[in-house]
């Protein structure tokens, strides 16, 4: 896939949209960090969240998704630096996002927006009709998602335990 460049209102400089490849693991990686790291997090919190992300974003795990094809991810960059990821696999039916982080330096630019944008422009070009999308967090900015045209998916609940957040499925009808 070619770059994609854009412009926007929100966004002061140019950006760019593109597939990441192995060449980007330090940059997926680098993101995911500092997204993760960014809670306020007790120290026994904050060593489970390190533990976590070593081992969901290793770098031998992102290349073995690059590489395998189990997992797109498309990178944006703003001055030709990384800022921001999104991940999604292609299902039988549907799209399923997995993950999408932002540097926390970077919120509020409307990034996320973009990405989520750019992965729904991909499914209904691929013919899909439907995108999922699983958010597992304490704080869930349900108007976000509506907005984007996601539904809250009610049965897609999930109460891990009373220590993890809940998980959340919301999903997008695509024309």
């Amino acid at each position: 896939m070619a770059r994609i460049f854009y412009a926007s209102a929100k966004v002061s400089d140019m950006y760019i949209i593109r597939r990441a490849t192995i060449d980007d693991v330090e940059a997926i990686r680098n993101i995911a960090e500092k997204a993760w790291l960014t809670g306020h997090f007790n120290s026994r919190e904050r060593q489970h969240a390190l533990l976590t992300l070593e081992q969901v974003y290793s770098a031998e795990e992102i290349k073995v998704l690059l590489q395998g094809k189990v997992q797109c991810f498309l990178l944006i960059e703003d001055t030709l630096q990384p800022v921001g990821f999104i991940s999604w696999s292609v299902e039988p039916l549907a799209f399923f996002i997995h993950q999408t982080y932002c540097l926390p330096s970077t919120q509020g630019k409307g990034y996320v927006s973009l990405l989520i944008n750019e992965v729904l422009r991909i499914a209904a070009q691929e013919g899909k009709k439907i995108v999922d999308l699983k958010i597992s967090s304490t704080q869930v900015n349900f108007k976000y998602y509506f907005n984007l045209g996601f539904e809250l998916v009610t049965d897609g609940i999930i109460k891990r335990s009373d220590k993890s957040p809940a998980e959340f499925l919301f999903r997008r009808h695509l024309p």
